[in-house]
Protein backbone atom coordinates (compact mmCIF):
# COMPACT_ATOMS: atom_id res chain seq x y z
CA UNK A 1 0.00 0.00 0.00
CA UNK A 2 2.91 2.12 0.89
CA UNK A 3 4.69 1.94 -2.46
CA UNK A 4 1.13 2.68 -4.07
CA UNK A 5 0.88 6.05 -2.52
CA UNK A 6 4.50 6.52 -3.32
CA UNK A 7 4.03 6.10 -6.83
CA UNK A 8 1.16 8.09 -6.98
CA UNK A 9 2.45 11.03 -5.18
CA UNK A 10 5.54 10.79 -7.21
CA UNK A 11 3.20 10.65 -10.39
CA UNK A 12 1.32 13.86 -8.70
CA UNK A 13 4.57 15.66 -8.30
CA UNK A 14 6.43 15.04 -11.58
CA UNK A 15 2.79 15.77 -13.78
CA UNK A 16 2.79 19.27 -11.55
CA UNK A 17 6.43 19.73 -12.34
CA UNK A 18 6.24 19.54 -15.94
CA UNK A 19 2.79 21.73 -16.44
CA UNK A 20 5.01 23.99 -14.27
CA UNK A 21 7.76 23.97 -16.84
CA UNK A 22 5.57 24.66 -19.96
CA UNK A 23 3.76 27.23 -18.23
CA UNK A 24 7.18 28.87 -17.50
CA UNK A 25 8.92 28.21 -20.92
CA UNK A 26 5.59 30.38 -22.28
CA UNK A 27 5.65 33.05 -20.16
CA UNK A 28 8.84 33.43 -20.58
CA UNK A 29 8.52 34.05 -24.62
CA UNK A 30 5.74 36.19 -23.85
CA UNK A 31 7.15 39.82 -23.63
CA UNK A 32 3.45 40.96 -22.78
CA UNK A 33 3.36 39.48 -19.35
CA UNK A 34 2.12 41.82 -16.71
CA UNK A 35 3.23 40.43 -13.30
CA UNK A 36 0.04 41.86 -12.02
CA UNK A 37 -1.94 39.45 -13.06
CA UNK A 38 -0.09 36.76 -10.89
CA UNK A 39 -2.18 34.96 -8.34
CA UNK A 40 -5.54 37.31 -9.33
CA UNK A 41 -7.32 35.18 -11.52
CA UNK A 42 -10.02 32.32 -9.83
CA UNK A 43 -8.94 28.81 -11.42
CA UNK A 44 -8.94 25.33 -10.49
CA UNK A 45 -5.20 24.21 -9.02
CA UNK A 46 -3.31 21.60 -7.66
CA UNK A 47 0.09 21.26 -5.72
CA UNK A 48 2.64 19.30 -4.31
CA UNK A 49 4.42 19.16 -1.01
CA UNK A 50 7.83 17.86 0.67
CA UNK A 51 9.53 18.65 3.60
CA UNK A 52 9.23 17.35 8.03
CA UNK A 53 6.92 16.34 10.26
CA UNK A 54 7.16 16.41 14.21
CA UNK A 55 4.96 14.95 16.54
CA UNK A 56 3.79 16.80 19.36
CA UNK A 57 3.44 13.12 21.12
CA UNK A 58 5.63 11.36 24.22
CA UNK A 59 6.53 8.86 20.82
CA UNK A 60 9.51 10.99 20.26
CA UNK A 61 10.39 11.70 23.69
CA UNK A 62 10.88 8.39 25.24
CA UNK A 63 12.23 6.63 22.55
CA UNK A 64 15.84 6.60 20.77
CA UNK A 65 17.27 6.00 17.15
CA UNK A 66 14.01 8.07 15.83
CA UNK A 67 13.70 8.16 11.98
CA UNK A 68 11.32 8.30 9.23
CA UNK A 69 9.84 12.26 9.43
CA UNK A 70 9.66 12.59 5.76
CA UNK A 71 6.37 14.24 5.18
CA UNK A 72 4.18 15.03 1.99
CA UNK A 73 0.87 17.03 0.48
CA UNK A 74 -1.04 16.89 -2.28
CA UNK A 75 -3.67 19.36 -2.87
CA UNK A 76 -6.52 20.32 -5.11
CA UNK A 77 -9.06 23.33 -4.89
CA UNK A 78 -10.46 26.33 -6.30
CA UNK A 79 -9.22 29.95 -6.12
CA UNK A 80 -12.40 32.38 -6.01
CA UNK A 81 -10.75 35.29 -6.79
CA UNK A 82 -6.86 36.70 -5.25
CA UNK A 83 -8.40 37.01 -1.02
CA UNK A 84 -9.79 33.26 -0.69
CA UNK A 85 -9.84 29.64 -2.08
CA UNK A 86 -10.66 26.09 -0.75
CA UNK A 87 -8.55 23.48 -0.75
CA UNK A 88 -9.28 19.38 -0.33
CA UNK A 89 -6.14 17.12 0.29
CA UNK A 90 -4.35 14.53 1.60
CA UNK A 91 -1.08 14.74 3.89
CA UNK A 92 1.62 12.63 5.84
CA UNK A 93 2.85 14.02 8.46
CA UNK A 94 5.38 11.27 9.16
CA UNK A 95 5.62 6.93 9.30
CA UNK A 96 8.08 6.97 12.02
CA UNK A 97 10.09 4.52 13.37
CA UNK A 98 11.88 4.05 16.57
CA UNK A 99 14.45 1.32 18.75
CA UNK A 100 15.18 1.66 21.93
CA UNK A 101 17.57 0.11 23.38
CA UNK A 102 17.60 -0.90 27.51
CA UNK A 103 19.39 -4.59 29.17
CA UNK A 104 20.68 -6.01 26.00
CA UNK A 105 16.68 -6.16 24.63
CA UNK A 106 15.66 -3.83 21.81
CA UNK A 107 12.22 -2.97 21.02
CA UNK A 108 11.14 -1.66 18.23
CA UNK A 109 7.91 1.03 17.35
CA UNK A 110 6.68 2.64 15.17
CA UNK A 111 3.52 5.44 14.44
CA UNK A 112 2.15 6.25 10.91
CA UNK A 113 0.10 9.63 10.52
CA UNK A 114 -1.93 11.83 8.31
CA UNK A 115 -5.40 12.08 6.78
CA UNK A 116 -7.30 13.89 4.62
CA UNK A 117 -8.28 17.48 4.90
CA UNK A 118 -10.65 20.64 4.09
CA UNK A 119 -9.90 23.74 4.22
CA UNK A 120 -10.42 27.39 3.53
CA UNK A 121 -7.48 29.22 2.53
CA UNK A 122 -7.29 33.33 2.72
CA UNK A 123 -4.63 34.99 1.31
CA UNK A 124 -3.13 38.23 1.50
CA UNK A 125 -1.62 39.81 -1.92
CA UNK A 126 1.90 41.82 -0.79
CA UNK A 127 3.00 42.80 -3.84
CA UNK A 128 2.40 41.76 -7.11
CA UNK A 129 4.47 38.05 -6.83
CA UNK A 130 4.33 37.76 -2.85
CA UNK A 131 1.56 36.23 -1.06
CA UNK A 132 1.07 35.21 2.64
CA UNK A 133 -1.94 33.13 3.29
CA UNK A 134 -3.56 31.11 6.22
CA UNK A 135 -5.82 28.41 6.30
CA UNK A 136 -7.93 26.23 8.51
CA UNK A 137 -10.65 23.49 8.55
CA UNK A 138 -11.06 19.81 9.21
CA UNK A 139 -9.13 17.03 9.11
CA UNK A 140 -9.66 12.72 9.03
CA UNK A 141 -6.70 12.34 10.96
CA UNK A 142 -5.83 7.99 10.43
CA UNK A 143 -2.91 6.68 12.75
CA UNK A 144 -1.46 3.22 12.47
CA UNK A 145 0.97 2.43 15.81
CA UNK A 146 2.98 -0.78 16.25
CA UNK A 147 5.23 -1.72 19.08
CA UNK A 148 7.16 -5.64 19.31
CA UNK A 149 5.04 -7.86 21.02
CA UNK A 150 2.11 -6.14 21.55
CA UNK A 151 -0.69 -5.59 18.91
CA UNK A 152 -0.62 -3.03 16.40
CA UNK A 153 -3.14 -0.64 16.51
CA UNK A 154 -5.22 2.17 13.94
CA UNK A 155 -7.48 4.98 14.81
CA UNK A 156 -9.24 7.60 12.91
CA UNK A 157 -11.22 10.58 14.14
CA UNK A 158 -11.84 13.91 13.28
CA UNK A 159 -9.82 16.80 13.88
CA UNK A 160 -9.09 21.09 13.08
CA UNK A 161 -6.17 21.97 11.32
CA UNK A 162 -4.63 24.91 10.67
CA UNK A 163 -1.70 26.75 8.70
CA UNK A 164 -0.02 29.62 7.42
CA UNK A 165 2.46 30.17 4.75
CA UNK A 166 3.81 32.17 1.76
CA UNK A 167 3.62 32.23 -1.79
CA UNK A 168 5.80 33.24 -4.57
CA UNK A 169 4.36 33.85 -8.12
CA UNK A 170 6.97 32.69 -11.06
CA UNK A 171 4.27 32.96 -13.43
CA UNK A 172 0.48 33.58 -14.19
CA UNK A 173 -0.07 30.03 -13.38
CA UNK A 174 2.99 28.52 -11.29
CA UNK A 175 3.78 29.35 -7.91
CA UNK A 176 6.38 28.21 -5.47
CA UNK A 177 5.03 28.10 -1.34
CA UNK A 178 6.24 27.71 1.89
CA UNK A 179 4.09 26.57 4.86
CA UNK A 180 3.04 24.95 8.27
CA UNK A 181 -0.27 22.99 8.74
CA UNK A 182 -0.76 21.74 12.40
CA UNK A 183 -3.07 19.24 13.38
CA UNK A 184 -4.24 19.23 16.85
CA UNK A 185 -4.33 16.32 19.47
CA UNK A 186 -7.58 15.28 19.75
CA UNK A 187 -9.03 12.83 22.80
CA UNK A 188 -11.44 10.73 21.63
CA UNK A 189 -13.05 6.49 22.26
CA UNK A 190 -13.01 3.68 20.52
CA UNK A 191 -14.75 0.31 21.54
CA UNK A 192 -15.80 1.81 25.06
CA UNK A 193 -11.52 2.84 25.50
CA UNK A 194 -10.82 6.60 25.99
CA UNK A 195 -7.48 6.98 23.40
CA UNK A 196 -5.43 10.23 22.11
CA UNK A 197 -5.32 10.89 19.01
CA UNK A 198 -1.51 12.99 18.73
CA UNK A 199 -1.15 16.55 17.54
CA UNK A 200 1.74 16.97 14.81
CA UNK A 201 2.90 19.64 12.58
CA UNK A 202 4.32 19.82 8.85
CA UNK A 203 6.69 22.24 7.70
CA UNK A 204 6.80 21.92 3.45
CA UNK A 205 7.80 23.69 0.63
CA UNK A 206 6.16 23.20 -2.97
CA UNK A 207 4.85 24.42 -6.29
CA UNK A 208 1.21 24.52 -7.26
CA UNK A 209 -0.11 25.03 -10.72
CA UNK A 210 -2.98 27.21 -11.42
CA UNK A 211 -5.57 26.21 -14.16
CA UNK A 212 -6.74 30.08 -15.12
CA UNK A 213 -10.64 30.56 -16.71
Amino acid sequence: MKKVILTFVSAAALATVTAGMAASANAMDSSSYSSNDNGSAAGLFVSGDLGMGTLSDTFQKTTQKVSGNFAWAINAGYQFNKYLAAEVGYISFLDQNASLTANGATVKSGVSLGGFDFNAKGIIPITDKFSVFAKGGMMDMSSYEYASGTPSTSASVWTPDLGAGAAYNLTRNVALSVQAIHAFQKNFTKDGVKQTMPGATAYLAGVSYKFSV
